[in-house]
């Protein structure tokens, strides 16, 4: 074996073009690979971070009678669930929000936890330094400002050894760091996790409320807000406990005869994949990774049938040396063992520089990821040994794609045969079947390379549309401004003054056209649906309506915005009028709405919106008044992948209150310097105006929609797929140019010939040229129907993707061809430039 191993590397490095070629290209294959296994291992198989991952169960809250409506827990109904000690040693709850970090004189937004004093020890999860919460502090109502952070936190600070004592800014209030979390512990989820925990005495002050709701204690009976996961006694399965829950939800019914009405107590598994009320399926999720696996998974089997065609060709110049190796007594079997560790020893080199390579890949993109949203990525750690295994078993498969054939192949030769062999001649290949292609490992490599051209060419098309499309509004050169006035401690009617202040001095700007506030922005991070029916009688209980005038209600996003949006933002008015300053700023106006075209041509399709009345349906107060529509504007999108018949309601700031709020200022020049200079003069008013007030991001909205995570996503996913189907393409082009490149070589004799017999030389480039493109044009075939079938696949799963599309099948097809035929006339045309005289007298 170590001759074997020393013959190799003497090989190798006698042909160091080749060696450098071939490992740079299987470590962008194995490389690949092991980035993509990594990601989807971390997604969806990676093991639990805690002890006896499969003893945890979440507690759910299910309507009997209507299986997809559930609720969350109070903090008096898990404490009865937490005295279920025949069903749990240990029931813990948690509630997710958002918090403002202030470090450094900026602030930022983080995802953080509220979670209950044997949140940890329920999990089985030991903190590396520190204490987990008291009771005392996980009281509701206690206030103790406490927290834990993460580990990736700590890693934040350069892992500071005082870190356990430190003190957070966190929305404006000082906390005392009493512990750190393990390296690998992302809390309930999977590969994203929150960067701090709270105990659940800080609920009240740090709970993120969503728009239209009201506030409640923790410690109140119909505050339902709490997530409650459970650890399973010993000796107690699953079915168990979920048949003696079901008979606690009974007497949760009587006790809470309305808000517990019809709903049934379950568990079930706890996802890994999100937070959710009900259970979830995962299935998606795991198949879109898979997905992933199997494009990475393509782009190696095409590197691997690449060099198998090359070691093919290469082990045809060396059948004169087995042949020799075998007359003098070698045996087939240490042949191919010589082949073989030739392969394994380029795959190894390959792999060590693609493993290195795809975790230098893997930060980059959880930096750019974290940078677009308030997530901690918690990539895997704790499996990197299963990493380096399966990039170790890719190394080994690799070479036994690549090198196993080839070697099995060139042990087979007739020894007398290849003893008589001469420079220039080749023996003839036994043909198979009519129906079986020449060369199959080429027109694999055409198929799956197609393949993957398509995909990331739809991807392209998709993101360049998205990009593209006319979204209704025209602000690009606006700046938009985020704020949280609840961070300050203001209530309500004292961040209504402070917004009305800070408009006042953004629109006492030089330069400044028009000033609006709006609940939520475009393109954001955060987005509200609401049901809209036309006013009246509500439909018949079970009842499903088909138009508007028998009921029927219609989604639709909502926002809250104020006098001058529509004119700051570039929607066009297209009946009635805008909302008043009194109307904006005074919750105590009359109650009024502005809807878009979409929803205005849905309610009343015969015309004549103004003046009409709505009914908002989840705006969670069924008494409220019916809202009067006094305008009609644009229709516009609020999401990059919204559908494509997009529905709005607005509804003035005052009555639609939310203190996360931003500010979109529109120059009275439109062009982006002008923008970009306002910036900074935006940052520094708004910091005047509303001091003690954290102000977020402030940036043009051209940035801030670039910045999307929508379109980034589809942007980095067109830009990884298109570099790795261009690699795949160029790969199998070279492989198409080194095959007709060594017919060529080992041909020398027979075109000598050929044109010594009168044969001109178009005629023999065309015989060249036909066989190449005939095989390449059966590769692009198979290509077209695997392209075909993945396309449609990633339709079903990613909204926004097409499934068919005929320009990119044409382009990509064309595009494909053309690299093929220049692949072919290069050889071709240098078999033109034989001289006859010179290869009939070639040995």
């Amino acid at each position: 074996m170590l001759q074997d191993l020393r013959f190799a590397l003497r090989l190798l490095a006698r042909s160091p073009g080749f060696t450098v070629a071939t490992i740079l290209v299987l470590a962008v294959g194995i490389g690949l690979n092991s980035g993509m296994f990594t990601f989807v291992y971390s997604l969806a198989f990676t093991p639990r971070p805690f002890a006896e991952p499969d003893r945890i169960v979440q507690v759910f809250s299910l309507n009997r009678k209507q299986r997809d409506d559930s609720q969350l827990f109070s903090h008096q109904v898990w404490s009865e669930l937490a005295e279920r000690r025949e069903l749990f040693s240990a029931v813990a709850a948690f509630k997710h929000t958002l918090v403002g970090h202030q470090a450094g004189g900026e602030t930022r937004r983080a995802f953080a936890s509220l979670v209950s004093a044997n949140y940890f020890s329920t999990l089985g999860v030991p903190l590396v330094r520190g204490r987990a919460f008291t009771a005392e502090e996980s009281r509701p109502g206690a206030g103790i400002p406490s927290v834990i952070v993460s580990h990736a936190h700590w890693r934040k600070t350069g892992f500071a050894a005082d870190m356990v004592g430190r003190t957070l800014r966190i929305n404006e209030q000082l906390f005392t760091v009493v512990g750190i979390t393990p390296e690998s512990f992302s809390g309930t989820t999977a590969l994203f996790g929150p960067e701090f925990y709270f105990p659940l005495g800080m609920f009240d002050a740090l709970e993120n409320v969503r728009i239209g709701e009201e506030r409640r204690a923790l410690g109140r009976n119909d505050s339902f807000n709490l997530f409650v996961f459970a650890r399973l006694a010993p000796g107690v399965e699953l079915a168990t406990a979920t048949a003696a829950l079901d008979a606690l939800g009974t007497n949760l019914e009587r006790t809470f005869p309305v808000d517990f009405k019809d709903h049934t107590i379950t568990a079930g598994p706890l996802p890994r994949l999100g937070t959710s009320s009900s259970p979830r399926s995962e299935g998606p999720v795991k198949l879109f990774a898979l997905v992933l696996l199997g494009l990475a998974g393509a782009v190696l089997l095409i590197v691997c049938l690449n060099l198998a065609g090359l070691l093919l060709a290469r082990g045809q110049s060396r059948r004169k040396e087995f042949a020799i190796r075998l007359a003098l007594g070698g045996s087939r079997a240490r042949l191919v063992r010589q082949l073989c560790i030739e392969g394994f020893l380029v795959a190894a080199i390959g792999g060590a520089l693609g493993m290195i390579a795809a975790h230098v890949a893997l930060d980059l993109l959880v930096g750019a990821f974290e940078a677009r949203l308030p997530l901690t990525l918690f990539p895997t750690t704790a499996g990197s040994g299963v990493v380096v295994a399966a990039t170790t078993a890719l190394c080994v498969g690799a070479t036994l794609v690549f090198s196993l054939g080839p070697a099995l192949r060139l042990s087979r030769g007739d020894v007398l045969t290849d003893l008589k062999l001469q420079s220039g001649t080749e023996a003839a290949a036994p043909r198979g079947a009519w129906w079986r292609p020449r060369h199959p490992l080429l027109v694999a490599q055409v198929a799956l390379s197609l393949a993957l051209l398509i995909v990331a060419g739809l991807f392209l098309r998709t993101a360049l549309g998205v990009s593209r499309t006319d979204h209704g509004f025209h602000a690009d050169n606006t700046v938009v401004a985020e704020v949280d006035a609840s961070l300050g401690k203001l209530d309500e009617t004292r961040s209504l003054e402070y917004f009305r202040a800070a408009s006042q001095k953004l629109a006492a700007l030089p330069g400044v056209q028009s000033v609006s506030i709006a609940a939520i922005v475009p393109y954001g991070f955060n987005s509200v649906g609401r049901s809209v029916r036309r006013d009246g009688p509500p439909p018949a209980k079970g009842s499903r309506p088909a138009t508007a005038a028998e009921g029927r209600a219609y989604s639709a996003s909502w926002n809250a915005v104020g006098a001058d949006y529509f004119t700051t933002l570039g929607l066009a008015l297209r009946d009635g009028r805008a909302f008043t300053e009194s109307e904006s700023l005074n919750s105590g106006a009359p109650r009024v709405a502005i809807i878009d075209e979409g929803l205005a041509r849905a309610l009343w399709p015969e015309g004549g919106a103004v003046g009409r009345f709505i009914r908002d349906t989840d705006g969670g107060d069924s008494n409220a008044a019916a809202l009067q529509v006094v305008g009609v504007v644009s229709s516009t999108r609020m999401d990059f992948f919204e559908e494509d018949t997009p529905r709005a309601i607005y509804v003035p700031f005052a009555q639609g209150f939310y203190a996360n709020a931003h500010f979109h200022v529109r120059p009275a020049v439109d062009a982006e310097p002008v923008a970009t200079r306002l910036v900074g003069q935006v940052r520094e008013t708004l910091a005047d105006a509303m001091p003690g007030v954290p102000i977020f991001k402030v940036r043009t909205f051209r940035d801030h929609a670039e910045s999307s995570l929508d379109v980034w996503a589809m942007r980095l996913g067109s830009l990884l797929l298109g570099v790795f189907s261009a690699f795949a393409m160029f790969v199998a082009v070279v492989g198409i140019y080194s095959v007709k490149a060594y017919q060529v070589s080992r041909r020398t004799r027979e075109i000598g010939i050929r044109m010594a017999l009168g044969a001109l030389p178009a005629a023999v480039q065309s015989l060249i040229l036909r066989e190449g493109l005939a095989t390449a044009a059966i590769g692009l075939g198979f290509g077209l129907l695997l392209g075909l079938g993945l396309n449609r696949a990633l339709a079903s799963v990613l909204h926004g993707v097409r499934g068919f599309d005929p320009v990119v099948l044409g382009a990509c097809t064309t595009l494909f061809f053309l690299a093929a035929a220049i692949a072919c006339w290069i050889p071709a045309r240098r078999a033109t430039k034989v001289n006859p005289l010179e290869a009939l007298r070639a040995e």
